[in-house]
Order: C-alpha cells, then sequence, then structure tokens
C-alpha cells in the first residue's frame, strides 16, 4: 500500500506532464485558429475590395455607354497607346441656343444653361501610366479638352489599370461590325485575388 507521501508524489507528477502537454497542444490549437481568422479576415477583405471595385468599374461602364451611344461614329477616334491600351476621344450632341452641334455638355462649367455646351469640345477616356521605384501604375481618367485639344478638366475613374497587352487588356475599345466592343479590367488590389473585368458594347445613335 502506497505512502500518502508517494500517493501525492506520483499526483504531482502526472499533473505537471499533464500541464505541459495541455499547454502545447493549447498552444498549436490556438495559433491555428488565430491563423484561420486572420486568413478568413483577410479573404472577406479581398472579396468586400472586389465587390466594391466592381460596382465602381459598372458605374463607369454605364456612364461611358450613354455618352458613347449618343455620339456617331464619324465622332468617335481610338488611338492606341504605348502601353497597349487605348485612348477614346468623342463628341456629343449639344444645343447652342436653338441650333444643333456637336461638343460637351456639362453643368458644372456655369450657373447658367448657356455655359453648360461647349461646341467643339470632346470628351476622352485614357490611361495615364506613372512609374516610380520601377513600377509602372495605371489609370483611367476621364477628360474634357477644349476646341485645340487642350485639356480643360480632368477626372479619376479607376485605378489599377490592367497593361493593354495583358489578357484580359485593361482598356482597349475596339469597333466589331456596327458595335463597338469596349474591354475595362483592373489588377487584383495587393496581388490578392483575381482583379475585376467588364466588356460592354455600344452601337452609337446618330450617323451624322
Amino acid at each position: 500500500m502506497r505512502t500518502p507521501a508517494r500517493i501525492h508524489a506520483a499526483f504531482r507528477g502526472f499533473t505537471l506532464i499533464e500541464m505541459l502537454v495541455s499547454l502545447v497542444l493549447f498552444s498549436a490549437v490556438g495559433m491555428a485558429l488565430v491563423m484561420a481568422t486572420g486568413a478568413g479576415q483577410e479573404a472577406e477583405r479581398t472579396v468586400a475590395n472586389e465587390s466594391n471595385a466592381s460596382r465602381s468599374l459598372r458605374t463607369i461602364a454605364r456612364r461611358l455607354t450613354d455618352e458613347l451611344r449618343s455620339s456617331s461614329d464619324a465622332r468617335i477616334t481610338v488611338e492606341h497607346l504605348p502601353d497597349g491600351n487605348d485612348r477614346l476621344r468623342f463628341a456629343v450632341p449639344i444645343e447652342v441656343g436653338t441650333v444643333l452641334d456637336w461638343g460637351v455638355h456639362d453643368a458644372s462649367l456655369g450657373a447658367e444653361e448657356a455655359t453648360h455646351n461647349r461646341p467643339g469640345w470632346s470628351l476622352c477616356y485614357t490611361v495615364e501610366s506613372t512609374t516610380q521605384n520601377g513600377k509602372t501604375t495605371r489609370r483611367l481618367l476621364r477628360q474634357e479638352l477644349d476646341q485645340t485639344g487642350a485639356l480643360q478638366r480632368q477626372r479619376l475613374l479607376l485605378e489599377r489599370v490592367r497593361n493593354g497587352t495583358q489578357t484580359p487588356p485593361g482598356f482597349t475599345v475596339r469597333k466589331q461590325g456596327l458595335l463597338w466592343e469596349i474591354t475595362l479590367s483592373t489588377e487584383p488590389r495587393d496581388g490578392r485575388g483575381k482583379g475585376i473585368q467588364e466588356v460592354f458594347h455600344v452601337q452609337a445613335r446618330n450617323q451624322n
């Protein structure tokens, strides 16, 4: 029969080993939970970022579609940029007094209706590339150009636009029969995810 001292020693030794094993197991499980939670949160942020970017891209596509649809093929020009992306320039129908003309309509150009329509002006959607520390970034811009082609207004629409030689390309405009096919895509944020892409088709209503 064991003496009380021996029983106490055996119990104390077993408890110490058990605690050490438990600590190792709990540490491993805790680390796994922390890593899983972090990965889940990161994946959730990636999905949320791409979802927001996708909504923004669709908004841009709708605006460009509406503006380009009101133009005519004769007023649309496409210039290929060095990085393979495109520069789209066109005019839309406006009223100058009681006369129909071509140019740009922008309600922010002045307080009076007469200043909102600018004949001879044109809209331009283009990709601007900048390189810093060996890294090139591209942005899609919407510009308003005057009669001489000088830039009067500019708005940033989309960042992280892809290179035009990639698949899919960043911003390209191609004539496909009666339609203009426009491709717009971005790089994934921070290298995570697949980025976003939209391909849409527009037919100019006016023939003059």
